[in-house]
Order: C-alpha cells, then sequence, then structure tokens
C-alpha cells in the first residue's frame, strides 16, 4: 500500500448514524467518532496547507471538509466562548493524554472554571448553515474555495 495515496471514500455522510448511536440504536453502518483531528491530518485530508490568514470560518470549513473526505458522518463546530480551560503542555515528541488535565479528583472537578453556553458565540453556525446548504444532502465539501 502506497501511504502517500489517501484512499477515496464513497460513502457519503449521514448525521442519522451519529445520531442512532447517541440514542443507542444501531446505526446503519459502523461509526467513526473524533472530538478532533489535528492540522497535519486535515492537511493531508483536504490537500490545502493551513494558512495563517485563513478567518475562523474558512478553517471550520477546513476541517469539516477534512472530516467528509476522512468517511465521519459529522464535523465538530467549536463555538468561540464556549472552551474548556485545560492545563500547560509539554510539547516533546508525544504528548500523553493525560498532559494539562486539570481535573484529577473530585475537588478539582468541583473547582474547575466551567464555560457558561450563555456567553458563547452561536453565530458561527448560521454562517456554516448559510456557507454549507447541501451538507443536509451528505455532499462533501472538499475544502474548494479555501
Amino acid at each position: 500500500m502506497d501511504w502517500d495515496i489517501l484512499p477515496k471514500y464513497e460513502a457519503k455522510p449521514d448525521f442519522g448514524n451519529l445520531l442512532a448511536v447517541l440514542q443507542r440504536k444501531i446505526p446503519a453502518r459502523p461509526t467513526l467518532f473524533e472530538f478532533f483531528l489535528n492540522d497535519r491530518l486535515y492537511q493531508r485530508l483536504t490537500g490545502v496547507e493551513l494558512r495563517d490568514s485563513m478567518d475562523p470560518l474558512a478553517y471550520r470549513r477546513w476541517v469539516m471538509a477534512a472530516f467528509c473526505a476522512a468517511g465521519y458522518d459529522y464535523a465538530p463546530v467549536l463555538v468561540p466562548g464556549f472552551d474548556f480551560p485545560s492545563g500547560r503542555v509539554k510539547r516533546e515528541e508525544t504528548i500523553s493524554i493525560n498532559d494539562g488535565a486539570v481535573i484529577t479528583d473530585r475537588e478539582t472537578y468541583r473547582m474547575y472554571h466551567w464555560p457558561d453556553p450563555e456567553m458563547a458565540n452561536y453565530a458561527i453556525r448560521d454562517e456554516i448553515d448559510r456557507i454549507q446548504p447541501g451538507r443536509a444532502a451528505g455532499e462533501c465539501d472538499q475544502a474548494g474555495g479555501l
């Protein structure tokens, strides 16, 4: 297998598969789930390089195109102002999944500064709906126009 060639994923995204899993039902096919991947992988999946000039909406479209190209039935849309604070992570060759953990016991759970959903800026959802009208029909935007 040539690792420089990405396989072509032919199935169309179907958010109903993820909903079935969340409702404890059996989805139509195995359903992948990740909260996020990473910028290098987004670049590889879309063929579009991350640019400093990429605005927040273009970045989210880039992520959506990568998730679609990888065969996911959804893409995460992080809402500005609804962030979960974490600790510092020491960057090395690899990072432990536990690095940066700020909740380590019941006391730190109680003391954690939880984000207020009322303070979040949900306008990004409206923007994505406006520029991605085919999403409901299972179409993928392969990062065109970014």
